[in-house]
């Protein structure tokens, strides 16, 4: 287990790990690339006292020693509750994680390692963890960030490359969203809400000031993070715009009433905000 007593082991060799293994996002080809990186599901109250999840997930990591990583938060604004291993890396047991919580410096450092057992090495694509942050006061916008991170070899002493994405969130009427673009995008609250989808629908206006690249989408999301709908609109003209959403799912059926979310994504710019259905 050669990748935890190099890295859980000095904080020389951490800072050693971090300089051979990271390279930034122009430096490597995503297509190839092992990637290392955070989401959070959208529409999560972000109100002081209120809980929410981040996954730590990786895509292209095939047949490594192991991955090895610091993630950072503000200690001020959040404090991390709960690690949660997924159920596929609990199943395997060819692969052993360690992590340890820091509140007091706002960082917890957390890897993989294979036992070599197996021989099979360490791969992954999915979700490795789940971890707990519960929002201690409200904040405009905030950043989760690897540091020390490092992907290695079956050596357990070749540093492979990857890239490492970190998430930036801000808090937007009390939704999560990643921050990213132009500022000047505006969500309008959906009206009327609540709203009966077998008696009416609802309007949710938006403005795009610039033309955006790409496709423009407006997703609703269940309070799981599950899309029910998603709709595509192409590239659009500047300016503002109306979407009327009858409350149905992607099969036609008028959605239970609950709690939902619905997202803009334009470009870079993400948004989400929060709307009521009543039956």
């Amino acid at each position: 287990l050669a990748v935890f007593a190099t890295y859980f082991g000095d904080e020389n060799n951490k800072k050693k790990i971090a300089g051979k293994s990271v390279a930034s996002n122009s430096q490597l080809s995503k297509n190839d690339t092992a990637r290392i990186y955070l989401s959070a599901n959208p529409g999560l109250i972000l109100d002081a006292g209120h809980e929410f999840s981040v996954f730590v997930k990786a895509s292209r990591i095939q047949q490594s020693g192991g991955l090895a990583f610091d993630l950072n938060f503000d200690k001020n604004i959040l404090t991390l509750t709960k690690v949660a291993k997924s159920d596929t890396l609990a199943a395997d047991k060819d692969i052993l994680t360690l992590y340890t919580i820091d509140n007091q410096n706002g960082c917890v450092i957390m890897g993989c390692a294979a036992t070599g057992s197996s021989g099979k090495g360490f791969s992954a694509n999915g979700t490795l963890f789940r971890l707990t942050f519960k929002v201690k006061k409200e904040f405009p916008n905030t950043t989760i960030h690897f540091s020390h991170s490092g992907l290695i070899k079956m050596d357990g002493k070749t540093y492979l490359p990857a890239i490492f994405d970190s998430l930036e969130i801000s808090k937007v009427d009390g939704v999560i969203s990643n921050k990213a673009g132009n500022k000047e995008n505006i969500l309008g609250q959906n009206y009327p809400n609540p709203f009966n989808p077998a008696l009416t629908t609802t309007k949710i206006h938006f403005n795009i000031p610039v033309q955006q690249r790409g496709t423009v989408s407006l997703i609703i999301f269940d309070l799981t993070g599950h899309i029910v709908r998603k709709l595509e609109y192409g590239n659009i003209t500047a300016g503002n715009h109306t979407v009327v959403f009858d409350g149905r799912d992607a099969g036609g059926r008028f959605l239970p009433g609950g709690i939902y979310y619905y997202q803009l994504q334009a470009g870079k710019f993400v948004v989400s905000r929060k709307m009521v259905i009543v039956r």
